[in-house]
């Protein structure tokens, strides 16, 4: 009998008591009185006073609605997007009158930090000459914040600075979004300000990048009300060190292709922006940016960035967190940059160097790379300390040669000097229909100028690039198959209803259909995607060591694409023409540029496109620098001094404004 000592003795009261114990934490009603207890306590701590009062500091924005603080922490702290994205009822909502005398102190505060960053960004530019290279996006930033300060209404403020003038973006912050990163940003500034390299610099992220609470649709109507609840890896660092999030940017559905549908080329509407982060691109190549965040699987940033003439920095597999990025095929994606200039990549990049436990794949080798890229920053160019903030800023100059001696006017004349880069055969590439005449001259053109500045170019035949380029699509197209189901989950849907997939392709685009199905019958034909894989990074593999190339020959250059900005189509092309086995259909490849940007990411390394020429009726030209997986700087460092010793970008920019101008 249960409570009965084995001896039969109860006369022990301390064994009674023990047993009363026991049982009572075995009861069922005990577990049913404390977690009844504990919900009304959470209740009672919900709906106090002060609790439901508590406003966050951009409460005095005129007709915007506040998330009290007790419901943000519902709303906001969530992790990955596999989780239930909460949506807060309106009635979790109060309007700022209702606040009371908390809202006149916020808006109190909120101005003070305001008016505090929009004068620090005035003493940069009084006390830089460099920072006079104003664009559109800072401009615009500053006189919105300048109107809310001020209480002037800013509807029509993105048609007056012609903000979207390209269609690059999918989404822009309103006002209570810019003011309460600003906010954010003035109280970091107080005590981390030596963090702040990035200061108030606007940027744009792709549609496929978390940014907490702000829409995020991947390119797709089918996720056109998702939010997601969490910051990827990537925004958390950038806000840390200073960047003001303005837009996202658009991109194709779900990362699929290379058009960017809707979004126009800053050198002619008539041509494709490229893709798929063709909204960065363009917003970067068009001016209204300095730097853009995108991604990159086969070519989505180096692509876009050459037709839209800007930087496309794709770094090593690993370097950059992938935690908070849509997946596309998690072997391969990569988060990257487009930017105006090449050391606007290092100091974007830079930023984000930092390690992250959320992202399996993340290098333990970005602390390195970190100070590397800090050492790039600081080698050649000149820091300047603004005695007024504090902040260091990195300028680019070169000295002047005749206040200096001999043996360092030659270095500066012949930077490269010994330095090995490898480029392939252009005769051999016109004769296999690979590459268009006007960009193997152009190649050429680049080729003499890395000669000049010292480098030795030792000319290889071509790997097998359309085969490589065909295992990439089979694969990328079986991976997307089975990614892309997860978007069926409810929680990416406010009707809170699990999608099947006849429903989700009725919300897709139709290329995005063949291509899921394209993928879904690889997978039906039984054929090994991560085999297709592996044959593919043998193939490189072999070619490489055949060549020496990232052993004895550090660096390779090649063309971005077949040929320049291609024009639009009337109609799309069958999606069953972009993956052929036969190596006679190369050129399929070539219209997107696929045949050469998917030879980095099949092995991991790291690859920039920069500008290096433009046409005579004013397309621009790029050349494609690759290296080793975490040779980044060493490739960056090149890429660099190129660019400096070719100065393409006053031309770029004057067809740019000259199309505006039409």
């Amino acid at each position: 009998m249960e409570g009965i000592p084995p001896n039969g003795d109860t006369s022990d009261i301390g064994y009674a008591d023990k047993t009363c114990r026991v049982n009572a934490a075995r009861s069922p009603g005990f577990h049913t009185f404390l977690t009844i207890a504990i919900h009304v306590l959470a209740v009672i701590h919900d709906i106090r006073p002060s609790n439901a009062l508590r406003t966050t500091s951009i409460a005095w924005i005129k007709h915007e609605h506040v998330i009290p603080s007790n419901y943000r922490d519902v709303y906001l702290r969530r992790t990955p997007l596999e989780q239930l994205n909460v949506h807060v009822d309106d009635r979790a909502l109060c309007q700022c009158n209702e606040v009371g005398s908390t809202t006149k102190y916020h808006l109190d505060e909120s101005k003070a930090h305001i008016q505090e960053f929009l004068e620090l960004k005035a003493n940069i530019r009084d006390s830089w000459e460099g920072s006079r290279r104003t664009d559109v996006a800072t401009q615009y930033l500053e006189k919105r914040l300048s109107n809310i300060v001020k209480g002037v209404d800013n509807s029509g403020i993105v048609t007056e600075f012609g903000l979207n003038r390209y269609k690059s973006f999918t989404y822009i912050l309103q006002d209570h979004e810019l003011v309460e990163q600003v906010v954010e940003l003035m109280r970091r500034y107080r005590t981390n300000k030596d963090e702040m390299t990035l200061f108030g610099e606007p940027i744009a992220i792709k549609d496929n990048i978390a940014s907490r609470g702000i829409p995020y649709t991947n390119g797709s109507a089918l996720l056109r009300e998702f939010k997601p609840s969490y910051n990827a890896h990537v925004v958390e660092q950038l806000r840390r060190h200073g960047t003001i999030i303005i837009a996202k940017t658009a991109m194709n559905e779900f990362g699929v292709g290379s058009e960017t549908k809707g979004t126009l080329n800053p050198f002619g509407s008539q041509y494709l922006p490229g893709g798929s982060s063709g909204g960065s691109a363009t917003a970067v190549g068009g001016g209204i940016l300095k730097m853009a965040l995108g991604t990159d699987t086969g070519g989505s940033i180096r692509l876009p960035a050459a037709y839209c003439g800007c930087v496309g920095y794709r770094p090593s597999y690993g370097l950059l967190s992938r935690y908070g990025i849509s997946e596309l095929a998690a072997k391969l994606d990569a988060v990257g940059t487009c930017t105006q200039t090449v050391n606007d990549a290092i100091r974007l990049v830079h930023a984000m160097l930092q390690p992250c436990l959320k992202d399996a794949t993340s290098s333990n080798d970005n602390g390195l790379i970190a100070k590397e890229l800090l050492a790039l920053l600081q080698s050649s160019d000149v820091t300047h300390i603004n005695k007024k903030t504090s902040r260091c800023i990195y300028i680019t100059l070169i000295p002047d040669a005749g206040h200096i001696g001999d043996e360092l006017e030659t270095e500066m004349k012949t930077p490269l000097k010994d330095v090995k880069i490898a480029s392939l055969d252009l005769d051999v590439l016109l004769r296999d229909d690979l590459i268009q005449e006007n960009v193997a001259d152009n190649i050429r053109d680049v080729e003499k100028t890395l000669k000049r500045l010292g480098a030795q170019i030792i000319t290889l035949t071509h790997p097998p690039l359309a085969k490589l380029c065909e295992g990439y699509h089979v694969y990328v197209a079986s991976q997307m198959a089975a990614n892309l189901q997860r978007f069926a989950d409810q929680q990416y849907h406010t009707q809170r209803k699990h999608m099947i997939m006849q429903d989700m392709m009725q919300d897709m685009d139709g290329e995005t259909v063949q291509r899921l199905k394209m993928g879904i019958s690889i997978l039906q034909e039984g054929r090994d995607p991560e085999q297709i894989l592996k044959n593919a990074r043998k193939s490189i593999a072999a070619w490489l060591s055949a060549n020496h190339v990232f052993t004895d020959i550090p660096l390779l250059i090649m063309p971005v694409s077949f040929g320049l900005p291609p024009k639009r189509m009337s109609s799309p092309r069958p999606v069953s023409d972009i993956i052929k086995v036969s190596t006679a259909m190369a050129h399929i490849y070539n219209s997107q540029g696929d045949i050469y940007t998917t030879f980095a990411p099949l092995i991991g390394a790291c690859s920039i496109s920069v500008p290096s020429g433009i046409t005579t009726t004013g397309l621009p030209y790029s050349v494609q620098f690759t290296a080793a997986p975490f040779k980044d700087t060493e490739m960056l460092k090149v890429a660099r001094i190129y660019e400096a010793n070719v100065d393409i970008h006053t031309q770029l920019k004057a067809t740019v404004l000259a199309n505006v101008a039409r």
